[in-house]
């Protein structure tokens, strides 16, 4: 079920995509991705759907992932990583901006 929200976090930045973009549908959507259309994916596995379900989940994307970042500088000698990292901070940031976070 978190598959399409990992999606969005991590793939988005190497695939280049623009935030709430991700590389598969959701609920028959690539761009602009809100909570609400992971509605169908609840229903598609028999869950009742809870839209507060995924506001924890943001929430603990927006308090764990800049941990995540900060866990990063210990590959930063491989190539490509730093690029990597710049691209997901940024990400990070857009989507806090996306979301009214910021």
């Amino acid at each position: 079920m978190l598959s399409p929200a990992y999606d969005i976090i991590n793939v988005a930045s190497l695939k280049g995509l623009k935030p709430f973009a991700c590389a598969f549908a959701i609920n028959g959507r690539q761009r602009k991705i809100r909570i609400k259309d992971f509605k169908g994916v609840f229903e598609s596995l028999g869950l009742a759907w809870d839209e507060s379900v995924l506001a924890d989940i943001a929430d603990i994307y927006k308090e764990k992932y800049p941990l995540y970042l900060e866990s990063l500088k210990s590959f930063e000698r491989f190539s490509g990583c730093e690029k990597y990292k710049r691209k997901c901070e940024l990400l990070y940031k857009e989507n806090l901006c996306y979301l009214g976070w910021n």
